[in-house]
C-alpha cells in the first residue's frame, strides 16, 4: 500500500458540518471522531463514529465527510481517522450543499 498521506482536493472549510438545532439548545461543543476507509477513487467509505457527541452532531459530521474528496490513489487506505470540532460560536447551522463524493464521480447529484 502507498505510504504518503491522503490529500484533499478542496478546502475542507467548504464542507464544514452543520451545527444542529438540538446541539445549539444544549450548548454542546466538543469533538466528533470518525474512522473510515478511503477508496482508491478518493471517497470515504464505511464511516463509523469512534467518539461522538450526540445531538445530531455525529450524523452531521458523517454527512460532511461523505462530501470530502481526496486525490485518487492506486490502492484504498484503511482505518483513517478524522476529527470534527464543534463550537457554537464558529459553526454554521446550515448543512453543506455539495453532493456526495461518490455521486460526483459517477456524475449523479
Amino acid at each position: 500500500m502507498e505510504k504518503r498521506q491522503p490529500r484533499l482536493c478542496a478546502d475542507p472549510g467548504a464542507f464544514d458540518p452543520q451545527y444542529t438545532a438540538n446541539a445549539q439548545v444544549a450548548h454542546v461543543k466538543g469533538t466528533v471522531v470518525l474512522s473510515f476507509r478511503l477508496s482508491a477513487k478518493g471517497c470515504a467509505e464505511n464511516i463509523r463514529v469512534v467518539r461522538g457527541l450526540g445531538y445530531g452532531l455525529d450524523e452531521s459530521a458523517m454527512y460532511a465527510l461523505e462530501r470530502y474528496r481526496w486525490q485518487k490513489r492506486k490502492e484504498p487506505v484503511s482505518y483513517v481517522e478524522i476529527e470534527f470540532n464543534f463550537n457554537p460560536l464558529y459553526h454554521s447551522t446550515e448543512a453543506p450543499r455539495f453532493p456526495k463524493c461518490s455521486s460526483q464521480l459517477d456524475g449523479r447529484q
